[in-house]
């Protein structure tokens, strides 16, 4: 690793201290606003040692997740509804990248192939549809069972939640559920229900989730491991930067 490493410089006015962090795009420094940059010659000399250990290692294992996010799914499985999807590329003469469904287990996807990070947008597209399709119905069915009232049930993209629940009732859920199996994706649902009774993790609200899904320890920790089950296409660390 050569000395200074180079480094990606990012302001985040929420920050009150500075933060290094290393991804596939090697060190990131992310620092207050107003945060004065003489000072940084001094903070990566403090932290050298952990820099040398883990700079190469990181950026290169990155580097091989990026490119195992480019290449291209010939099926799609989510577990969580039991669906599979064969998947069909076709190079087509114009610039954008299309996906077609046909019947309920193929894909057509054409246009410029060899733009992977368009293909990979055209599916996480799909993604999204598909969970929004087939996960508010779950909530609504689990809800029904509890005897609670859901305001509203969000479905998006998430870097590092499974799911929220806000104060006025609103469910949200990771697209990236459909890959989970069937009992994580209703221990989530089940987690977040449990917070419209209590908005906190007090020993009430886990007093509550126990009673509905006595297991949730087990889930859990399941659940921890759940990101290695989402193909790496679909993984959204690869999206930033």
């Amino acid at each position: 690793m050569e000395w200074p490493p180079p480094y990606q410089l990012e302001v985040n006015p929420r920050l009150r201290h500075l933060r290094l962090r290393l991804d596939h795009r090697g060190l990131v420094i992310i620092v207050p606003r107003g945060f004065d940059r003489r000072e940084l010659a001094r903070v990566l000399e403090a932290k050298r040692g952990w820099l040398e250990r883990h700079h190469d290692t990181v950026v290169e294992q990155g580097r091989r997740r990026r490119e195992e996010a480019l290449q291209l799914p010939e099926t799609i499985e989510f577990l969580a509804t039991g669906q599979v999807f064969s998947v069909r590329y076709r190079i087509e003469d114009f610039a954008e990248v299309r996906l077609q469904q046909h019947g309920q287990g193929s894909l057509e996807i054409c246009g410029k192939i060899e733009q992977r990070a368009l293909v990979r947008q055209v599916l996480s597209l799909w993604l999204r549809d598909q969970a929004r399709r087939r996960l508010p119905p779950l909530v609504l069915e689990l809800a029904q069972q509890l005897g609670l009232t859901v305001d509203r049930i969000g479905v998006r993209s998430q870097l590092t939640r499974w799911g929220s629940c806000s104060g006025r009732a609103r469910i949200n859920l990771n697209d990236r559920l459909l890959f989970l199996p069937p009992h994580l994706v209703r221990h989530v649902i089940v987690h977040e229900l449990c917070h419209l009774g209590e908005r906190n993790h007090s020993s009430r609200f886990f007093q509550r989730l126990a009673e509905v899904d006595p297991d949730h320890l087990r889930h859990r920790a399941e659940l921890r491991a759940g990101k290695e089950g989402i193909p790496p296409w679909a993984r959204l660390d690869h999206e930033r930067g």
